[in-house]
């Protein structure tokens, strides 16, 4: 392995010197992963930029060195040469192996950009080499027109692999470019699930006691059945009838100042006391943590952003908190919001602050590490999901 990583480290110097706007750290929603990558030995830490896109070669020396992790053996030697372009072993391997191929004519194009359609067959042939089995449906994704026909298999696949879904419109967006980061999450999502043992970090280990719950790395688990009392939701109608509305108080930032001010949110019923219990307890707690009522909802009759299943959202018994400064991040990198700054932008959830207390304290779970993906930092569910 050491000559795929020395040939690696030599080629994003050079990237790394000639960018000018290099982001030096990885962004927050992709810090976890990184952290795992780095633990397994994959070299993805050692790049310039974290944001740019990342080249055909960089992703493939990625792939070598994940299945090296995944398997405990080294990726095989070949001695064919596949390419006129390049003579990288990791690259004549991988393309032995069936896992990558060319451009044509013996071109591999090691400094071409990967388009997320590209990504999604790189992606597929990796969790097939490293027997990972799909465990989704896969997306229909409202563009698939515009999907070359030779991707149209890989890209739904990639969608029940979990590797790449679609934005909060449905859509995959095949001629985007995949940027580094975005690979480092999808790259640590198949090694998660080919080594079980080995989970994302998590980002405190810190125990806590809450009202009569003790939360220990996990959440509650609440009964449907103590929720729906009224019968199961299928229909607009059959939720319309089980909402109701409750005013809470809230802290309002206004020039620079936290102010008191109200907001009034739409709800399950039979978890509105609970609902009003976690706003209160906010409210007074000493961070006086800032709500945008303009933002902030619950009840919105729909269907998850990846999935036909309804959203918990649309049962009254999710909350999105400040959803522009808590972004949700799908396995691919793309988000829905702005932002997340926590301990920085005071609309951001910070775990164990204020707001993430409130509502765990009241049996709610948090989607900003509840599941692997997609991580939702406004994201607040009473069920779980």
């Amino acid at each position: 392995m050491k000559k795929i990583t020395s040939a690696f480290l030599s080629l994003i110097l050079i990237f790394a010197a000639s960018s000018a706007l290099a982001a030096e750290a990885p962004a927050s929603w992709a810090e976890q992963s990184f952290a795992l990558l780095r633990e397994a030995g994959v070299a993805v830490e050692e790049h310039g930029d974290y944001s740019s896109p990342i080249t055909r070669l960089e992703l493939c020396v990625l792939e070598a060195e994940l299945c090296e992790a995944v398997t405990g053996v080294p990726f095989p030697d070949v001695e064919d040469e596949f390419f006129a372009d390049t003579d990288v072993p990791a690259v004549n391997s991988a393309a032995a192996l069936g896992l990558i191929s060319g451009r044509g004519d013996r071109i591999f194009d090691p400094n071409g950009l990967v388009t997320r359609e590209e990504a999604a067959k790189l992606f597929v042939n990796l969790a097939r080499y490293i027997a990972l089995e799909p465990e989704y449906t896969p997306d229909e994704f409202i563009d698939m027109g515009s999907v070359s026909p030779w991707a149209a298999e890989y890209v739904a696949q990639a969608s029940a692999y979990g590797c790449l879904t679609g934005d909060y419109m449905g859509r995959f967006l095949p001629a985007e470019r995949l940027s580094v980061e975005q690979a480092a999450v999808v790259l640590a999502r198949l090694y998660a699930a080919a080594v079980p043992d080995a989970a994302l970090p998590a980002m405190s280990d810190k125990i806590i006691v809450t009202g009569d719950y003790v939360y220990n790395g996990e959440y509650k688990d609440n009964d449907p059945a103590e929720v729906f009392t009224d019968g199961p939701i299928t229909t607009k109608e059959e939720a319309d009838a089980q909402m109701t509305e409750i005013t809470v108080d809230i802290w309002e930032l206004k020039d620079g100042e936290k102010v008191p001010g109200k907001m009034t949110l739409t709800v399950h019923k039979n978890i509105a006391e609970a609902t009003r219990a976690v706003f209160a307890d906010i409210y007074n707690g000493p961070e006086k943590f800032p709500i945008d009522k303009y933002g902030t909802y619950c009840y919105s009759f729909r269907t998850t952003a990846t999935s036909s299943r309804l959203s918990e959202h649309a049962t009254g018994t999710a909350i999105d908190i400040n959803p522009e400064q808590n972004y949700c991040v799908y396995p691919d990198g793309s988000t829905v919001g702005s932002l997340y700054e926590p301990g920085e932008n005071p609309y951001s959830i910070t775990k164990f602050g204020d707001c993430w207390t409130a509502f765990v304290s009241h049996g709610f779970t948090w989607g900003g590490d509840a599941w692997s993906s997609p991580q939702d930092y406004m994201h607040f569910s009473y069920l779980g999901k």
